[in-house]
């Protein structure tokens, strides 16, 4: 899910957007939007 979820945040839709399309839970995707951010976050050159 966490793919799917980066995809559709990168294309600018709303935490509320995704869960309503996936129809999973709004803390669900939260969660995985901010795991996906801590990955970025490491990955950035400093």
């Amino acid at each position: 899910m966490g793919k799917l979820v980066k995809k559709k945040l990168e294309k600018g839709k709303l935490i509320e957007q995704i869960a309503d399309e996936l129809e999973e839970d709004i803390n669900v995707i939260q969660k995985t939007a901010e795991e996906l951010m801590k990955r970025n976050e490491k990955n950035l050159p400093k």
